[in-house]
């Protein structure tokens, strides 16, 4: 089974796409005021920590996959 999952932190909106038994990525965005980075992708879980900034919510829930798990 394959997971895919990305994790959001910090108050600088850090990002990490997880991929259980593969290298995982980790990259800085402005989740704020640049384009949304995952336009084009849908992930099983997105889980965000440390981070509110409400008008992302569409883009959040857009990310996830069908059946996919949000943690706020």
């Amino acid at each position: 089974m394959s997971l895919r999952a990305v994790l959001f932190w910090s108050l600088f909106g850090g990002a990490a796409s997880v991929l259980p038994g593969q290298d995982s990525s980790t990259f800085t965005a402005d989740l704020e005021a640049a384009p949304w980075p995952f336009a084009s992708r849908r992930f099983d879980a997105v889980v965000v920590t440390n981070y509110l900034h409400r008008p992302r919510f569409p883009q959040l829930l857009d990310s996830l996959a069908p059946g996919g798990l949000l943690l706020y």
